[in-house]
């Protein structure tokens, strides 16, 4: 009705307090402008569409520098650049594609660090297996606020992989993404779904093709070789 028009629909992720017939639409468009520029396909007023970004959770990034060199030693005793990827080991997650980007490094020495849990994980351990990169990835597991913060600490670049899924899934609004900024390691995302809201490409973070290795490949690799990059993104929100 026309008064159900003008109420102001505000986007914050918890879609339980919105209207009904919001909600069942919400459902289905879970990020945030991608959601909005359908909504307006479908009829909202662009006027009365607010988008609340939800405030992230941040780790608390190690400073120590003894506990920071023992626990990388628990991850890679080399010299490695190490990759951080945290999130659930699901399909949209991408982890597939993260692993087989290994492959693709061809200058730098990497380390490729997995910290979470999931119905995946025995897969892509025989995936890492069956490419013979048992001593390039580690399956962290679940980490704790502390050990989240000693993962930041020692990783060069945070990648988030994620994909649109079998079931047409994908990533909404990944509060991964702004703690890794915040910690102030670069940034390498999907353009898929919420992602976009958060990262910009080049200002703040690279985005790359989903279920591209090659390209996540090569943008790790530009950020690690490229002083002037490095200068250019303050990989902050």
């Amino acid at each position: 009705d026309s008064q159900s028009t003008k109420k102001r629909v505000v986007v914050i992720g918890a879609f339980s307090k919105l209207p009904v017939k919001w909600q069942l639409l919400l459902s289905l468009l879970h990020d945030m402008i991608n959601t909005k520029n359908k909504m307006i396909k479908l009829g909202a007023h662009e006027e009365k569409i607010t988008i609340i970004k939800v405030p992230p959770n941040f780790v608390e990034v190690e400073t120590n520098d003894e506990n920071i060199k023992t626990f990388r030693k628990k991850i890679t005793e080399s010299q490695s650049k190490v990759i951080l990827f945290v999130g659930r080991l699901v399909e949209l997650k991408g982890v597939e594609y993260l692993i087989r980007y290994l492959t693709e490094i061809k200058k730098t020495d990497i380390h490729l660090s997995i910290a979470g849990d999931g119905p995946l994980k025995n897969n892509l351990e025989k995936l890492t297996s069956s490419l013979g990169l048992e001593n390039k990835v580690t399956f962290f597991g679940r980490a704790d606020k502390k050990e989240l913060g000693l993962l930041h600490s020692i990783s060069d670049v945070f990648v988030c992989p994620s994909i649109i899924d079998s079931q047409g899934a994908t990533e909404g609004l990944g509060l991964v993404i702004p703690e890794a900024m915040k910690s102030g390691i670069p940034v390498i995302a999907s353009a898929v779904g919420g992602i976009i809201d958060t990262v910009k490409n080049e200002v703040n973070g690279i985005l790359v093709e989903e279920k591209n290795p090659k390209a996540i490949a090569n943008a790790i690799e530009r950020i690690i070789s490229d002083e002037e990059l490095k200068k250019k993104n303050h990989w902050k929100l």
